[in-house]
């Protein structure tokens, strides 16, 4: 009980200056953290984004934390992204700007015509990658065809067939090791994370594009269980953050900012897979304008480009098509195999997640992300797979190796192997859409053991290829690897039973709850195989097999995806807490040592608070503690920036005293100047009112057009502040909201800099206004609020901070991502004191 009031008269206090000891002053405002305060690093690993000196501070959190593990480190390396609309006076007038000027109207227009933009950009990315594989894999084949019809040995034509493979996976591994090691996979854990509010900048880039889709070509066409599917989404993410930096006419970089890169972004992956998670009404319209001009480009070039219909013709000829089935009939006692494949294929799930998983974290501590052992890690799995597969026909009682006849060699996907060998082992070397329409429609029997077989060492080649250093995805590996058992079962169960259903459709379930299994994917995966087969009476069927194999998969791991996700420790918030979160409150979770800022500063003692830590959202406060609105880093960056471009807060010294902003006071002790901001007036237009539980604050922070009263000690003096305001499409110009080109420290003149002198005199004298770039309608909840309603803002408005006040309006604390997340392994012991303090006290609300 002792402990609970400690720490409860510990938040209440307020802070203190640490030279002078002064509470309430603007110098008690600018004070750091203290090292030894566990609850600190919540709030500090959020915002340590590994940009800047981070040296001082990193000193701070490991006297905070003696005992780092390696999942806090790793989430320090990354930070959020605010989705939330900035309400700031300074975005408010740029947005009245835009509706006096039809700006808002043409601004509308353009993000029609780049959604648009955003389809067709994509669908020319599917379709390039569709044709380039296309082409390589029919030089391939025909190479390898004139050296079977010119009977060269069996040593010639393995030396052939390695050359080309290992010539692909050489361009794929230096592409994704050397150039760009976020190429690699399929990307759409990548994607996942940034729609959930994390900043993963390098991911999104054109560079990263370029990588991925040459990567998928080499390593596709080489023959490596890996698919184009994932990475074509994640282009399509790309190609939609690419859209989202153009400017509309005039109006500089509107969509640049919070949601409107999200929902280019969601509507570039134009998926369900990765935009799931992001989907509400605006997002699900803007996302299907994207998908319909992808899907009118993919038809419009693809059957052409194949010859399978005129220019001007909208065919079928889409980059993934399985076919229709002749039969579409099952008998109601198939509901429940059905079931059973579900099941059987969320088993299979969960111990390919399991497995990858250990060798994916053995990759870590000995492999790493890039460099010569991940480049020759790729090469030595490719040629283990690849020579695997050349001879796996032999093993399985074939007498050629792959190659191609004469009738067929300009078009390699009719006969991929030579007529003489059966069509079982066709399997090993056929491209995977291929090899799942071979299972599907063909009407023969195919080798029990041949398809066991390769439906083995195909499911030990997807564990070993997910996750090294080539672009690779796993949606057509997966549902081959089901196909395959599923044909065995539907050839099992129809010499059995004499089922009604054919063999083909087993192999369609099986190929379905495999990749449920994988990946835990529902209600999307059985709109795509609906769609890619063409039969919506299938549809009961695919529902009852992915909820089952999504049902006992879970009892397991989490799917492919997410656990990647976890593997690489970032902070992502699922779509809803934990069971046993639900007891806590705003209270338990919160960072209580906030670095603040005052409503009314010293540019130099802004920057050196600012220089003094690695947070990205500061709150503004008044004199008297209480809360006004949160400004990021950034913001701060571009203000300083442009007021020294404009010669606006840092005046030239020689003016008259008269036209000076302010008056400055040395304190004869220590030769710094102590500025003291007077409590608002009943006539100032700036008061707060605050909603219990959760919400906005209701804030009028019309600090553009308000006079300051400052207090120094000495004398009285005002600070007008209207033309020291810099406009919103001025820091739009600058690149915001980025960071500004140049470092903190750079963003004053050398005599300036707080790092290099003791700032005296005139020097530092500049008064800057902070208010109107403070979002002062930010969501805000008490200490009492619950942790599900905190999660809940976090994950539906995308919040990257959310302060906590109390019931007088001052700042008590501060939530982040990283909170919520440090809660879920912190509850056990949050609950007790929870316990122990309701023991004690009665409950706030009481």
């Amino acid at each position: 009980a002792q402990a609970v009031n400690q720490m409860r008269c510990s938040v209440k206090a307020p802070p203190r200056c640490p030279t002078c000891a002064r509470p309430r002053d603007v110098a008690a405002l600018f004070e750091q953290p203290r090292p030894g305060d566990g609850r600190v690093s919540g709030y500090l690993a959020e915002e340590g984004g590994g940009s800047g000196d981070d040296t001082a501070f990193e000193s701070v959190l490991l006297g905070a934390r003696p005992k780092v593990s390696v999942a806090d480190k790793a989430r320090q390396a990354f930070e959020s992204v605010n989705f939330d609309t900035n309400e700031s006076e300074q975005h408010l007038a740029y947005m009245r700007s835009l509706r006096s000027t039809h700006g808002g109207k043409r601004k509308a227009a353009f993000r029609w015509l780049y959604l648009i933009l955003v389809g067709v950009g994509t669908g020319i990315v599917a379709t390039l990658i569709q044709v380039v594989l296309r082409k390589v894999e029919h030089a391939k084949f025909v190479i390898q065809s004139s050296l079977i019809e010119s009977d060269h040995g069996i040593a010639v034509q393995y030396a052939a067939w390695m050359g080309m493979t290992m010539t692909l996976l050489i361009v794929a591994g230096i592409l994704v090791c050397y150039i760009e090691p976020l190429a690699g996979g399929s990307g759409i854990p990548e994607i996942k994370c940034v729609l959930n509010g994390v900043d993963l900048p390098n991911v999104i880039r054109a560079r990263t594009l370029a990588c991925k889709a040459i990567g998928i070509v080499g390593s596709v066409a080489a023959g490596l269980p890996c698919g184009k599917e994932g990475p074509m989404i994640h282009s399509g993410a790309i190609v939609g953050a690419q859209a989202a930096r153009l400017d509309a006419s005039y109006l500089i970089g509107p969509f640049r900012v919070g949601a409107e890169a999200r929902d280019f972004i969601a509507a570039g992956a134009a998926a369900g897979v990765a935009a799931g998670d992001a989907m509400n009404p605006r997002i699900l319209v803007r996302t299907f304008v994207a998908a319909a001009a992808a899907t009118l480009t993919v038809r419009f070039f693809n059957g052409p480009m194949h010859g399978a219909s005129a220019w001007g013709v909208l065919g079928t000829e889409v980059p993934v098509e399985f076919g229709r089935f002749e039969t579409r009939k099952y008998a109601a006692w198939e509901l429940i195999v059905f079931v059973l494949f579900g099941v059987a294929g969320g088993l299979l799930g969960a111990l390919f997640n399991q497995v990858n998983l250990w060798l994916s974290k053995w990759r870590m501590r000995h492999i790493g992300g890039r460099g010569h052992k991940r480049f020759l890690e790729a090469l030595l799995v490719g040629a283990v797979i690849i020579s695997f597969n050349f001879f796996a026909h032999f093993m399985a009682g074939g007498e050629a190796p792959p190659g191609g006849d004469e009738e067929h060699g300009m078009d390699p996907h009719a006969n991929m192997v030579a007529p003489e060998n059966p069509q079982a082992q066709k399997l090993f070397n056929m491209p995977g859409g291929e090899a799942i329409k071979a299972l599907f429609h063909e009407k023969g029997t195919f080798d029990q053991r041949v398809l066991l077989f390769f439906g083995f060492t195909h499911f030990v080649q997807m564990i070993w290829t997910y996750g090294m250093g080539v672009p690779s995805g796993l949606f057509v590996p997966s549902l081959l690897c089901g196909a395959i058992f599923g044909r065995s079962m539907g050839q099992l169960l129809q010499h059995l039973h004499g089922s009604v259903t054919s063999p083909g459709t087993f192999a369609l379930i099986g190929a379905t709850a495999m990749l449920s299994g994988v990946a835990r994917i529902t209600i999307s995966l059985a709109v795509i195989l609906l769609e890619t087969t063409g039969e919506a009476e299938w549809g009961v069927p695919l529902f009852i097999t992915v909820m089952s194999a999504k049902w006992i998969g879970d009892l397991f791991n989490k799917g492919i995806y997410d656990t990647h996700i976890e593997l690489r420790h970032v902070p992502i918030l699922e779509q809803r807490p934990e069971q046993h979160m639900k007891t806590l409150t705003a209270k338990d979770i919160m960072a209580t040592q906030v670095v603040t800022l005052p409503a009314t500063a010293r540019m130099n003692d802004v920057l050196r608070t600012i220089e003094g830590c690695t947070h990205n959202g500061f709150p503004i406060l008044d004199t008297c503690g209480h809360f006004i609105g949160m400004v990021e880093r950034s913001t701060l960056h571009h203000v300083f920036l442009s007021l020294r471009a404009r010669e606006v807060a840092l005046a030239a010294s020689d003016g008259s005293a008269a036209s000076r902003p302010a008056s400055v006071a040395v304190d004869s002790d220590d030769g710094e100047r102590d500025l003291e901001a007077s409590p608002p007036s009943a006539e100032s237009p700036t008061r707060q009112q605050h909603r219990t539980g959760g919400g906005k604050a209701d804030l009028d922070c019309n600090a553009s057009q308000e006079t300051c009263n400052i207090s120094d000690g000495v004398e009285e003096v005002e600070v007008s502040s209207t033309a020291s305001v810099v406009p919103y499409e001025e820091m739009l110009r600058h690149g915001y909201p980025r960071l500004a080109p140049a470092p903190t420290a750079q963003l004053l003149p050398p005599r300036w800099r707080p790092k290099q002198r003791q700032i005296s005199g005139e020097d530092g004298g500049r008064l800057v206004d902070l208010r109107p770039y403070a979002d002062c309608s930010g969501f805000v909840v008490q200490e009492h609020t619950s942790e599900p309603r905190c999660h809940m803002l976090f994950r539906t408005m995308g919040l990257r901070h959310l302060p906590v006040i109390g019931c007088d309006g001052s700042l008590r604390g501060i939530i982040t991502r990283k909170d919520l997340i440090d809660a879920v392994r912190e509850a056990p012991s949050s609950q007790a004191q929870h316990q122990v303090e309701a023991a004690v006290h009665e409950p706030a609300w009481n």
